[in-house]
């Protein structure tokens, strides 16, 4: 028998954990989109003051866990995004059922308390080789909305030329308003975005690496972008884009190639990156042109 229980103890982060620790073969240790979460990432998930639970056994034991992450999107949609976890197994599928039945009640009650809105929107993620989640969600009402596509580049690739009049430099903290600007300009219009504030983009300038954070610029000023990341689990191609009147001039291509040259300096491995299916500006057929593979899919699921 299941009981779910709100977290409670000393450190329920770092029990958390070392429970998703213990499973971590699970994952694929590469991924972009579905990383090993750390004993920090939880806690701060915690102590957001959103709905969360723990499946414990009759004997206290941990069994999975539930947490309610909540922002607002530029269309003014609010996602409440359940986080469900339970390690693999006969019962994880039940333990799974469970903890989002519970916690979409818990979501109710608090909208009842403080007032329907018209725009409240669950959502829930499930790999694609994840049939069992995929039909658990399917059955409580969720419906696909949009798929990640996560790509690995192994190798090297040709240079690309800039194109005429374009620059590309080494972004720092200082540049952090300009880029928040400009991921404006580049999501301008693009569904399920939400606007960074210059602090975030500060952190991520910080985050980068000291020359992976590169603007392209023209006659115009600022006109597209690229991140990239050289932790421990190999080179990361973050986040890249071009603002609309730029594109198709190979500004994207020119900025990948600059990025993989500085990532390869600092990491060595496969090269990972995602990106939407659905491909709305063409980064997928960028990155396959690149010589990136197809290793994952990751779906996202939402209920009204």
């Amino acid at each position: 028998m299941v009981r779910l229980t709100p977290p409670s103890g000393a450190n329920p982060a770092a029990e958390l954990a070392a429970l998703r620790a213990r499973h971590a073969a699970d994952l694929d240790p590469y991924s972009t989109v579905e990383r090993l979460p750390t004993e920090s990432e939880l806690a701060e998930a915690l102590d957001r003051g959103g709905p969360a639970l723990l499946a414990e056994s009759a004997a206290g034991t941990t069994l999975g866990y539930g947490i309610v992450r909540g922002w607002t999107e530029d269309d003014g949609t609010e996602l409440r995004l359940l986080d469900v976890w339970a390690p693999p197994g006969a019962t994880r599928t039940d333990i799974e059922a469970a903890l989002f039945r519970a916690l979409e009640t818990a979501i109710r009650e608090t909208a009842i308390r403080e007032g329907p809105s018209p725009r409240l929107v669950l959502g829930a993620n499930a790999r694609a080789d994840e049939p069992d989640r995929l039909d658990l969600l399917t059955g409580l009402g969720y419906r696909s909305t949009f798929t990640m596509v996560e790509l690995e580049l192994a190798g090297r690739t040709a240079p690309v030329p800039r194109p005429e009049g374009v620059t590309l430099r080494t972004a720092d903290s200082s540049d952090a308003p300009a880029v928040t600007a400009l991921l404006r300009r580049i999501w301008a219009g693009r569904a399920y975005f939400t606007s960074p504030e210059p602090a975030d983009v500060r952190r991520w300038l910080q985050e980068s690496g000291p020359d992976l954070y590169l603007i392209a610029e023209d006659g115009s000023g600022p006109i597209g972008l690229a991140a990239g990341l050289a932790d421990g689990t190999g080179p990361v191609v973050d986040d890249l884009g071009v603002v609309p009147a730029a594109r198709g001039r190979g500004v994207g291509a020119a900025l990948l190639s600059e990025l993989l040259d500085r990532l390869a300096r600092h990491s060595e491995g496969p090269v990972r990156l995602h990106t939407e299916a659905h491909d709305p500006t063409g980064a997928l057929r960028l990155y396959r042109r690149a010589g990136f593979r197809e290793v994952a899919r990751h779906h996202r699921l939402r209920k009204p």
